[in-house]
Formats: structure tokens, sequence, C-alpha cells
């Protein structure tokens, strides 16, 4: 989840950059295009004394493919350019967010919902973050579990902090969809869990399941766990304080 989520926000980063620097080069390409209206009297003068225009020799422009020749590359946005595409951002998700300036909770709060165990599994390692890019502000929690014959989950809590509209269906879009799908080794279905909408997925010949809940519109709490049952799954989902975890973000 962590990887997933810093590449989703570079993709979005990037998509930004890539939009807010095509305005501002469309906008300088139409000034230099309209045209400099002249005087009457200019045009007159110029008709009626035309002047020669001086042949002037310059030396060819070397090519990229000349001997010799150098190429610059295209300079990117630069700090100050970087600054303000995040502030635009920051304040379009402020409008989307009804003109609140929402934060994400701190790194403490969020990691204070990692259980040491989780379906008697002991927890093997944890790790918990704010990640902010292009105006994006998001907080984090992992932690990894360890049990018997190989069995192992992983828990993952993200808050979306101030991610709206479009931007939240990159990471949601299984809420806006209803559907069960079966194949020759298992299922995925989305459905309800303590009223909150929920993806599951399991593979019968893998061993493999994963519990995503969607919580207060807000919150994105996944289980993934390999060797275990889907009941094991739910099991771990069930010791979740769901209810109080959405309480942190008012």
């Amino acid at each position: 989840m962590k990887r997933t989520l810093t590449n989703y926000l570079m993709l979005v980063a990037l998509a930004l950059i890539g939009v807010f620097i095509g305005c501002g080069k469309k906008e300088k390409e139409e000034a230099q295009e309209s045209p400099t209206p002249s005087s009457p009297q200019s045009t007159t003068a110029q008709s009626e004394s035309p002047t020669p225009t001086p042949t002037i020799s310059q030396s060819p422009t070397p090519s990229a493919t000349s001997p010799g020749a150098s190429y610059t590359a295209p300079s990117g946005p630069s700090e100050k350019d970087m600054a303000e595409i995040a502030a635009k951002n920051a304040e379009a998700l402020k409008a989307m967010n009804q003109g609140k300036d929402i934060q994400p909770v701190s790194t403490d709060t969020i990691k204070g919902f990692l259980p040491d165990t989780l379906a008697g599994m002991k927890q093997s390692g944890s790790d918990a973050r704010q990640m902010g890019m292009m105006g994006i502000n998001v907080s984090t929690a992992q932690a990894d579990y360890e049990g018997s014959n190989d069995s192992m989950m992983e828990l993952t809590i993200l808050d979306l902090g101030n991610i709206s509209g479009p931007m939240r269906m990159g990471m949601t879009g299984w809420t806006l969809s209803q559907y069960d799908r079966k194949t020759d080794t298992g299922y995925e279905k989305t459905t309800t869990y303590k009223d909150y909408k929920a993806l599951e997925e399991y593979d019968n010949q893998a061993r493999h399941g994963e519990f995503h809940v969607f919580a207060g519109d807000r919150f994105v709490v996944e289980i993934k766990g390999d060797n275990v049952t889907m009941e094991t799954i739910k099991q771990a989902m069930d010791e979740i304080d769901l209810k109080k975890l959405v309480q942190t973000a008012k």
C-alpha cells in the first residue's frame, strides 16, 4: 500500500504539473501571437518610402547532428513554479471540501490503531508516516503480523486527508460499484461491513485474501493475508475499532 500510495501521488502530481504548465504556455503563446496594431501614419510612410532590407550574413546554426553541436534539454518547472502549483492545488482541494482545510490525523494517532497482535498473530514490524505532495496531504500506518505454518497478514490504514473529487476515486473507485465475480480458484465481490462499503477477495489455490473497508468516507482500512482463511482475515478486521478511527477525523 505504501508503494501504491506513493506512486499514485506522484501520478497526480505529474498530471497537475502538466495541466498548470500547459495553461501557462498557452497563455504565453496567445500573447505572442496577438498582433500589435500600427498607426495609419506609419503604414502610409512605409508604403511611400520603402526602405531596402539589408542583407546580413549569418553563421549557420549548428544542428543537433552537426559535429561539435551541443543539445540543451528543455528546462523543467522551477521551485517557484512547483510552489505555485502546490498552492493552487491546495486551494482547489479546499474548495472541493466545502472550504475546509482538512489535515490528516497525526502519525501517532493513526499508528495507535495498529494492535500488537491480530487474530492471534504477533506484530513483527510497523510504520506510520504523513505524506504531502503538490498540496495533497495524507497519513498512513502499516504493520506486519506473523503466525504459525507460514501464515501472515498485513494491516494498512490510510487517511485520505484532503484528497477529494476525482482524485479520491483513484483510491476508492470500487465503492461506486456492486459486483460479484467468481473464478476457478476464488472470488471477488463488493459488500458491506458494519454499514461501511467493503471489498472482499480470496484465492483458494494461493490461500491469499484481501479485505478492504472504506470507513467514514475518509479512511481506507485494508488487511491482506497469506496462508489464512477469509474468516481469519475478517476476524482480524473485527479487532480494529473503526468507529473510534472515524471519530479521530472530527
